[in-house]
């Protein structure tokens, strides 16, 4: 059932951070984007060798090549937020939704933040759209 960004941020937001969840009671960063993609666009994005399964860290089976089927834009909605570290590795993302970026992290669970709160917390966000 496709459902409204609105409704799918309302219904994540504050809900746990479990390594490799998608959902719905809990979700990591990757989980938080699959699901959105799912619910909201009726979309179901490609498995990323390694990654259900644990045999690889995020930011690996997140890699630039799986990356590749998106193309960059402009933080607009519906887009990804993909945050790298300053050699070009993939550490976190996100999904560009109601005007906010939603994602999740180990601390804080499934938040939806500001540009501006993202862009001061993290030094190399670059946004990407699904094609």
């Amino acid at each position: 059932m496709i459902i409204t960004d609105v409704e799918f941020c309302n219904k994540t937001n504050g809900k746990p951070w479990v390594n490799r969840a998608e959902g719905p009671s809990d979700y990591d960063c990757w989980g938080v984007v699959l699901a959105s993609f799912r619910e909201v666009d009726g979309i179901e994005l490609p498995q990323v060798a390694g990654y259900s399964d644990k045999e690889c860290s995020t930011g690996d089976a997140l890699t630039l090549d799986y990356m590749k089927l998106f193309t960059p834009c402009q933080p607009v909605n519906g887009a990804i937020m993909a945050v790298f570290d300053n050699r070009g590795n993939l550490q976190h993302v996100g999904r560009c939704l109601c005007g906010r970026v939603l994602h999740a992290t180990e601390g804080l669970g499934v938040a939806h933040h500001t540009y501006q709160t993202l862009n001061n917390k993290y030094s190399n966000i670059r946004y990407f759209k699904y094609d």
